[in-house]
């Protein structure tokens, strides 16, 4: 069985057997965390850690509150509009699920490398002049679900 480009999990092959015994259509979702403002557009997989603490990433207040519809859906707003200054203004900065892309110390060279970790999580000595994102969720797959709908 071809396997799909996008998740190389090999999870058709493993499937295979199980779906052609009992007849239940399988499929595979997967989500993704991220910021489109984070360099190069990356997206992680749901469970990517702080690379400085390395706590689990959660989404933020104003996240939740958009998609229950008590706030604007981070889905309906322009790129621009996806940091923390925006969303929740000087706030922002105390807040714990505030995340910043940035260089931050490896020790053992010295040098600095460029990561996603919390803005909590900062060194006073590094840099802080980036702008605070939220993370937001993103879900792949769900074309292939809707294909088995028609």
């Amino acid at each position: 069985m071809e396997e799909r480009l996008s998740f190389r999990t090999h999870k058709s092959t493993l499937i295979t057997t199980f779906s052609g015994v009992c007849g239940i259509p399988t499929v595979q979702v997967n989500v993704l965390i991220g910021n489109p403002n984070i360099d190069g557009k990356k997206w992680y997989d749901f469970g990517f850690k702080c690379n400085r603490c390395y706590r689990s990433f959660r989404l933020c207040d104003a996240f939740i509150d958009g998609e229950v519809e008590k706030g604007k859906s981070f889905y309906d707003m322009n790129v621009d509009e996806l940091r923390c200054s925006k969303i929740c203004g000087n706030k922002s900065i105390t807040c714990v699920d505030s995340v910043i892309c940035t260089g931050i110390t490896n020790f053992k060279t010295q040098l600095k490398n460029k990561k996603i970790v919390h803005y909590k999580c900062l060194f006073k000595e590094e840099t802080r002049n980036q702008q605070l994102l939220p993370l937001l969720p993103r879900v792949e797959g769900l074309e292939i679900l809707k294909e088995g709908l028609l």
